[in-house]
């Protein structure tokens, strides 16, 4: 993959990793091991083979969908959407001053 290429899908996880509740938390697991966010993000950035595999098949999908490779890493690799704040129970509300 190209350092541009790289550089965005490092980019992209980070923006991931930052919108799921705990990073450290295994959210991938292959091969029997278990990756968190970071760690995804740790092998993608020093080039384990791992880090290797993760980019070389974001390329074969890619190019298996026909979709440009930025516009594929965008389109699978997204930060999580906020939740909404709980809502207030429904209480009756305290009479106010007459």
């Amino acid at each position: 993959m190209e350092k541009d290429m790289k550089d965005l899908t490092v980019k992209l996880l980070e923006q991931w990793a930052a919108s799921i509740p705990d990073p450290n938390e295994p959210v991938l697991s292959m091969g029997g091991i278990e990756y968190s966010a970071n760690e995804v993000i740790t092998e993608v950035k020093n080039d384990t083979d791992f880090g290797k595999f993760f980019l070389d098949s974001m390329e074969k999908f890619a190019q298996q969908y026909k979709v440009p490779l930025d516009q594929f890493l965008k389109d699978q690799i997204r930060p999580r959407p906020k939740s909404p704040a709980p809502k207030a129970p429904n209480t009756p509300s305290a009479p106010g001053p007459s």
